[in-house]
């Protein structure tokens, strides 16, 4: 289980009162995440930089992953629905977001899944994280 909570606006970041919030709800996460794992330890790993050092390279990277997520094996509309999924837009959000009825979405969405051979909405964000890491370096 990978939780990550962030802001991609530029310029936007979390406030202290954000912050101080979640951390007060960590104990209830931190239990459910060992019932799942039904093990007694759970880490948090450290930040590989400070968060209040991340310029926009990030968001540029991100923009450039999505617009190249798919793009070998699908159509340029099922490449645009792929990206809007893969920044957690449901049908009725992408429907209303590029002007489709919501069965076309859903008819894309499973010829994206049949296309990247993957059966679940986390495994097409897992592929997409994938992505990410390789169209980045």
């Amino acid at each position: 289980v990978i939780l990550y909570f962030g802001c991609l606006r530029e310029g936007k970041r979390f406030s202290a009162a954000q912050i101080n919030n979640l951390r007060s709800h960590f104990s209830v996460l931190q239990s459910l995440c060992q019932q799942h794992w039904k093990q007694a330890e759970f880490n948090l790993s450290e930040p590989v930089v400070r968060p209040d050092a991340y310029t926009g390279n990030m968001k540029v990277a991100i923009e450039q992953a999505l617009s190249s997520f798919g793009i070998e094996s699908l159509t340029r509309r099922e490449q645009e629905v792929a990206s809007l999924l893969a920044q957690g837009f449901d049908t009725k959000e992408i429907s209303a977001h590029i002007h489709l009825v919501q069965g076309t979405v859903k008819n894309h969405r499973k010829r994206i899944y049949s296309q990247l051979n993957v059966s679940s909405l986390s495994e097409l964000f897992q592929l997409f994280l994938n992505h990410l890491i390789m169209h980045s370096k």
